[in-house]
């Protein structure tokens, strides 16, 4: 090979990739398509997940670091993630396993459980003087057996 000529590519830039495919690390890849998502691995498929499945791809995320396949710089570039969101799934998984990664169980903090109207309609009948039995007879809403 002459001094000038350049040496054949060995790795595959992320702009010579076909739409739908992103490159992980030289063994790994990412492909997404209808709505679909398959990690490989070696060409092997090892993921295969919904891309609105937040919980099955937290996993593979969680899956790729574990099983030593690629690096949490990698798969946070390839799936569109933060470092620290890759990190913070990984810890989640090892503290509290597959369910750890789903969603929060319970009520989402700093949301109002009652409506604004309903609310409003509520301190009208308390300032008229109804006892708190009557008002959630009334509206519908159980009252809570204990003080907080």
């Amino acid at each position: 090979m002459a001094r000038d000529e350049q040496p054949p590519l060995l790795v595959v830039e992320d702009e010579a990739l076909p739409e739908g495919v992103a490159f992980i690390n030289p063994r790994c890849e990412l492909h997404t398509r209808e709505g679909y998502s398959v990690v490989l691995a070696s060409g092997a498929p090892i993921a295969y997940f919904a891309q609105d499945d937040a919980q099955a791809c937290a996993y593979s995320q969680v899956f790729l670091l574990t099983q030593g396949w690629a690096d949490q710089n990698d798969v946070a570039r390839a799936f569109k993630k933060g470092e620290r969101t890759v990190r913070r799934n990984l810890r989640r998984f090892e503290t509290g396993g597959m369910a750890a990664l789903g969603p929060a169980i319970g009520y989402p903090k700093g949301r109002s459980r009652v409506a604004k109207s309903l609310e409003d309609n509520v301190l009208k009948m308390k300032t008229e003087g109804n006892t708190t039995v009557w008002i959630s007879r009334t509206v519908g809403v159980r009252v809570p057996t204990h003080k907080r």
